[in-house]
């Protein structure tokens, strides 16, 4: 604040001193595992392509729900600033009040010492000091809400008039320049710079909660159109059960070549049956590892 022990840090409101924002990510991979799922009571699995599809939707996904949380968290942080940004603008608003009610007690003079630029808020501010009751020289700052322009209009040794919050002055009496109460909200440099954060965060999160939603929809309609019943072995092996005994009585000479021919191989994916020679599950297309 400008002066005394209700400030923080030269220039700005608070004690957030105008930090900025970081942005961090972390990545993922995919995975060529099946997907299963149940529905009515019935067992799929998701066809490999689309099973891969899916995988990188489940990794944007986790950057979509990462950056709505983020932007949420910063959006949060930047009315914090602006809400202790707006109580000072008041609680100094009000003080110059008093003062101009008061002018003998509590309006005194300052002296200018130099000007400073705020990179946070793209405005500039005036250090001054003024000689309390006690005779100490007390240092202290505008807000950053002068341009440039503005800010040269003030020379080392200037005469300014200030309001304090009280009598007698000592090391601990704040301070604000007169011309603050001419000044909107709008004016302060780290207000503008909040604002127009809190407006990109609040996008971030509509765009990240509209991908969000996108992404879940999409996921659940490619996980629908290619899905395929899950083979239970047992049952399959049971059907061809009674074909092979037949064919083992009719021609129990070539037994031991059979056992040998028709090992039995099954998809990885939905545990379909498939045939020694084939490179394609016939239940779901997807490619055999041989």
């Amino acid at each position: 604040m400008p002066s005394g022990s209700h400030g923080g840090h030269s220039g700005s409101h608070g004690s957030h001193g105008g930090g900025s924002h970081h942005h961090s990510s972390s990545g993922g991979h995919s995975s060529r595992r099946p997907i299963h799922f149940r529905y009515r009571h019935t067992r799929y699995v998701v066809r490999a392509g689309a099973s891969v599809f899916l995988s990188f939707l489940a990794m944007f996904l986790f950057f979509a729900i990462f950056g709505f949380a983020a932007s949420w968290i910063m959006k949060a942080q930047s009315e914090r600033y602006l809400r202790e940004i707006e109580a000072d603008y008041i609680y100094y608003q009000n003080m110059i009040a008093d003062a101009k009610e008061n002018p003998d007690e509590l309006i005194v003079d300052g002296t200018v010492i130099t000007k400073y630029y705020n990179s946070i808020a793209d405005k500039w501010y005036i250090t001054y000091f003024f000689i309390a009751d006690n005779g100490e020289s007390v240092e202290g700052y505008t807000f950053s809400v002068y341009t440039i322009e503005e800010a040269n209009n003030f020379k080392r040794g200037d005469i300014i008039k200030l309001a304090v919050d009280g009598r007698p002055m000592d090391s601990q009496t704040d301070s604000i320049p007169l011309d603050y109460a001419e000044m909107p909200i709008q004016q302060d440099g780290e207000y503008a710079t909040y604002s127009s954060q809190r407006r990109g965060e609040k996008i971030a999160m509509i765009v990240c909660g509209c991908a969000f939603g996108g992404i879940i929809v999409l996921y659940i309609v490619v996980m629908f159109t290619n899905k395929v019943k899950v083979q239970d072995r047992n049952s399959q092996s049971q059907k061809t059960q009674p074909l092979e005994e037949m064919s083992d009585l009719a021609n129990p000479t070539d037994n031991a070549e059979k056992t040998i021919n028709t090992k039995k191989i099954y998809c990885e994916f939905c545990g379909a049956e498939m045939l020694p020679d084939q490179k394609r599950c016939p239940n779901c297309r997807s490619k055999r590892d041989i």
